[in-house]
């Protein structure tokens, strides 16, 4: 029974009006344009339900093994007038992360898009 499953990492970043996902062992990558929107004009995160719903979409596509259930989500909040994260979006992020079977997340505080060895170091680092 053990070992028929592995983690695998996902980074994903949130955009206002899609959502970009990379898997990190192999590097497919995936996009979803949502319908309807996780966004407002005064919250990145405005609709909990459809991000929730997107992300397990997103998984999906990503992982077509019925054996391999638990993930590593790297998550990045994408805007221009972004400043921070709060703590809101990340208690979001990370209960919205856990609900579609990571049993680890990261939120990062910037926007810059990371490259494959910043993404391993902290995948390593935890």
């Amino acid at each position: 029974m053990f070992g028929l499953t592995k983690r695998i990492p996902i980074y994903i970043r949130i955009f206002r009006d899609k959502i970009e996902a990379k898997r990190l062992d192999n590097s497919q990558r995936v996009a979803l344009l949502t319908d309807p929107p996780i966004s407002n004009n005064r919250l990145l995160l405005a609709n909990y339900d459809s991000l929730l719903t997107d992300l397990r979409v997103i998984v999906n596509m990503l992982n077509r093994s019925m054996l391999v259930n638990k993930y590593k989500f790297i998550f990045q909040l994408v805007d221009d007038d972004l400043t921070d994260v709060s703590q809101i979006e990340k208690m979001c992020l990370n209960d919205a992360g856990l609900a579609c079977g990571a049993n680890w997340v990261y939120i990062l505080d910037h926007s810059e898009e990371l490259g494959d060895a910043e993404l391993s170091k902290i995948l390593t680092a935890r």
